[in-house]
C-alpha cells in the first residue's frame, strides 16, 4: 500500500502519524477522529485510514470490485509496522464497545499472547485480569485510560465488552 500526499507517493510503512493539536473532548472516544489518512494501493484501489488507537490505525479500503476490506495498521513511534486484514463482521460498533478497542481484540482474536501484546501497545492489564473459561471462549479484564474493562472473546469474535469495576 503507498500513502499519497500533496502528488507525492510514499510507502504506508514510512507515515508518520501526527496527531491534531486541538485539546481531546471527554472521554475516551477522544483520539477516534485524530486523524484522518487517505491514499490508493498500488494497484491504483482507493483507501482511508483514522486513527483508532494511539497505536492503531484502521483502514477501510475497496477492492476492484467495490468490496470493502478491513485493515488495522500496527503504529510503533508514529511509523506503521504491520497490517492485519480483519474481517469485517468483527468491526463491531455499538455504546459500550468503541473501535478502538474493538480492533485491538480483533487482530489478536483466539491468540494465546492476546494479553501480553495489549500489554506491548501500553494498555495496563493485571496479572488477574484474564480468565480462561475453555479453548474457545476468554475473559479479559484490563485498565485503560483510567476505566476498568472487560472482554469476552470467542471463536467468531468479539462477543462482550463491559465497563467494570476496578
Amino acid at each position: 500500500m503507498r500513502y499519497c500526499r500533496h502528488q507525492e507517493i510514499e510507502r504506508l510503512r514510512d507515515i508518520v502519524i501526527l496527531p491534531q493539536t486541538e485539546e481531546p473532548c471527554d472521554g475516551i472516544t477522544a483520539f477516534l477522529a485524530q486523524a484522518t489518512l487517505w491514499g490508493c494501493t498500488e494497484d491504483g484501489n482507493n483507501w482511508r485510514g483514522r486513527i483508532v488507537h494511539p497505536d492503531v490505525v484502521l483502514i477501510t479500503c475497496a477492492d476492484d470490485d467495490g468490496r470493502f476490506g478491513y485493515y488495522a495498521a500496527l503504529v510503533s513511534r508514529g511509523l506503521v509496522k504491520a497490517t492485519v486484514q480483519i474481517p469485517g463482521s468483527l468491526v463491531v460498533r455499538r455504546p459500550d464497545c468503541l473501535d478502538a478497542l474493538a480492533i485491538l481484540f480483533a487482530t489478536n482474536t483466539q491468540k494465546v499472547f492476546l494479553p501480553e501484546q495489549l500489554r506491548n501497545m501500553g494498555i495496563h492489564i493485571p496479572e488477574n485480569g484474564v480468565a480462561e473459561q475453555d479453548p474457545y471462549r476468554f475473559r479479559l479484564k484490563f485498565c485503560w485510560r483510567d476505566d476498568t474493562w472487560r472482554v469476552t472473546l470467542g471463536g467468531e469474535g468479539i462477543l462482550d465488552v463491559e465497563r467494570c469495576e476496578r
